[in-house]
């Protein structure tokens, strides 16, 4: 492994992928993508694949190093199509993130949280099937290219992400660790020539916007009476400048 995005990345060497897992009905990839060479084909770099061996999903370099979403059941001819209008970088890392709407079927493309394009799926989507890293074939040959180059930080997601939480993800071009959607955050608040008790809480809100408080108050006494301090070391009268 080297240094990715953020933390550790995996290194694709021209030969080798990564296993796979399922997909529900709406959805979203996000994965963080370094191409360190070219290649003469169409490179696949996360594919789902549908009944019988058939194309349900493909992320996809083209010869002309485009980003391509492909999505459908019927081998060549797919129901989505998007082309960025612009190249993926090379030697230099790109964010590359696929949403999919289950009740719209629409998917959007983004590169970098910026999005580079929509369609509509006319096809049923299989989601017991399962989404293959680094690997895959293109459409015109028998040949299985791999990827050259690093993928980080790949996530999958049970919803469709909208624009903001992408380009929360993307974080200006540093990333952000998944971690399970949770996030710290310290508050301090300075308050004086105060004697009181205060009743306080704490509310959490995820991803969704679903937000809970805890499930007690906690109470915090203050009061303007200067604290007591006892010393038992060291002792004797003489002057140390400091405790």
């Amino acid at each position: 492994n080297s240094r990715g995005v953020y933390s550790l990345v995996n290194y694709f060497n021209g030969s080798a992928g990564l296993p796979s897992i399922d997909h529900e009905d709406s959805w979203t990839d996000n994965i963080w993508i370094n191409r360190t060479g070219s290649t003469a084909s169409e490179v696949r770099f996360l594919t789902k694949s549908g009944p019988s061996g058939q194309l349900f999903y493909t992320l996809r370099i083209t010869t002309s190093e485009k980003l391509q979403v492909l999505m459908g059941e019927t081998g060549v001819a797919s129901s989505v199509d998007i082309t960025s209008a612009g190249s993926l970088p090379l030697n230099d890392w790109a964010m590359v993130t696929l949403a999919y709407n289950g009740t719209s079927k629409i998917a959007t493309a983004y590169i970098d949280g910026v999005s580079v394009g929509t369609d509509t799926m006319t096809e049923t989507p299989n989601p017991s099937d399962f989404l293959s890293i680094g690997v895959g074939r293109p459409y015109s040959t028998t040949i299985d290219p791999f990827l050259n180059g690093l993928l980080d930080e790949y996530g999958y997601f049970n919803k469709t992400l909208n624009s903001t939480e992408i380009a929360t993800l993307y974080n200006g071009g540093l990333g952000l660790a998944y971690s399970n959607h949770l996030q710290s955050s310290t508050q301090t608040w300075l308050r004086t020539g105060l004697s009181d008790t205060f009743i306080w809480n704490v509310e959490a809100c995820d991803t969704d916007g679903d937000c809970g408080f805890a499930s007690s108050n906690f109470t915090l006494s203050v009061d303007a009476i200067d604290p007591v301090v006892t010393i038992f070391e060291p002792t004797g009268l003489y002057n140390y400048s400091r405790v």
